[in-house]
């Protein structure tokens, strides 16, 4: 039975024993971290409003949904991150244990330290989604289109934000890949760190498009245009995302446009959210202003980092607990019960209800 330990623990238990380096690598953040630290700060501001007297169903709570028409236990997922290999020697083949065990969906990174390959058999029942970017060389993209699809992956996650013109300040930001790290999926490319398209266009994503029927998520959306655009694109979903404030300092959390993304895409697509999510309230949250899902990556690589595959299912069933029961007590039985009646925002303020 796998023993349930706070992500706060865990992520002590990770910095008392990687390396500093990798660590902050792990952990780092943008600038002063502002981005960082408002992506967890958004949470606290919302209060879930409870709802009691519901007799014996208050205690029948199904957690269980759909991301893309696939059942998951939970809507709590892992999100990409690289060089798992770099917290625990068996990285992303424990991380796609721990998440199958959990009976949840793993999304893995184009920079893994195993290959797609590899991962994929150690798991064949998992469900996985593929994270990777629009190259500048597209026989090397359609490379990893057809990998994904050859080994049962079922969606292609797009990050677009790989704008180069990244903030660098010292340590604090842009921290080199730790010595040690090895992306798996480019060990027959050379030069893989310049391999990204710097600059993408909705026309990249158009030929992507063209080129497989696998579902495509957009990663990076933070705002209703580019939302609108995916919808006007075909794209099947969107993550909401701010590289976990690891990229500018001078963002607005992804929880903070998560309502009005939602009110424009209007269930024409799948919006998924992550950064700063380190509760089962945060998941209720995030549920509750429009998210079908979110996407965990700090705490799936301190749960990895304590105890392999162990570790992480206890991140997602620790979180998912936390979820049940914010759920009981808000009245909602059932994931599509969660809605905005079931939050208030203190102080009060002038967030969309």
């Amino acid at each position: 039975m796998v023993k349930h330990i706070s992500l706060e623990e865990l992520e002590d238990f990770a910095e008392s024993t990687i390396p500093s380096n990798i660590f902050k690598y792990f952990a780092h953040g943008a600038g002063d971290k502002a981005t960082l630290k408002e992506n967890v700060n958004a949470f606290k501001r919302w209060k879930v409003v409870p709802h009691y007297l519901q007799g014996a169903d208050c205690l029948n709570i199904d957690t269980g949904t759909l991301i893309l028409g696939e059942a998951i236990s939970s809507p709590i997922c892992a999100g990409p991150s690289g060089f798992h290999k770099l917290g625990h020697q068996l990285g992303e083949l424990e991380t796609a244990k721990g998440c199958y065990a959990a009976g949840t969906c793993m999304t893995v990174s184009a920079y893994s330290s195993y290959s797609y390959e590899d991962i994929a058999n150690a798991v064949p029942q998992g469900l996985r989604w593929l994270q990777m970017y629009i190259f500048k060389d597209r026989n090397l993209t359609k490379d990893f289109v057809r990998r994904a699809e050859t080994c049962g992956y079922k969606a292609l996650v797009i990050t677009i934000d790989t704008d180069p013109l990244t903030m660098k300040e010292g340590s604090r930001c842009a921290l080199p890949i730790p010595e040690g790290a090895i992306a798996a999926n480019f060990k027959d490319v050379c030069g893989s760190s310049d391999l990204l398209e710097p600059c993408l266009q909705w026309s990249d994503i158009k030929w992507l498009r063209s080129i497989t029927k696998l579902p495509i998520v957009l990663k990076g959306i933070m705002s209703t245009f580019d939302a609108r655009m995916a919808v006007k694109n075909g794209i099947n979903g969107i993550i909401i995302s701010n590289k976990g404030g690891r990229k500018l300092d001078v963002l607005p959390s992804t929880l903070d446009v998560l309502p009005e993304i939602a009110d424009e895409v209007k269930n024409k697509m799948e919006i998924y959210i992550d950064g700063g999510i380190r509760r089962g309230s945060d998941v209720f949250k995030a549920l509750a202003l429009g998210a079908r899902a979110v996407f965990l990556g700090r705490p799936v690589l301190w749960g990895l980092i304590h105890d392999g595959n162990r570790g992480v299912q206890n991140v997602f069933e620790t979180m998912n607990e936390e979820l049940r029961i914010i759920m009981a007590n808000a009245g909602c039985r059932k994931i599509s019960e969660i809605n905005r009646s079931a939050l208030a925002c203190y102080p009060r303020c002038s967030c969309k209800l």
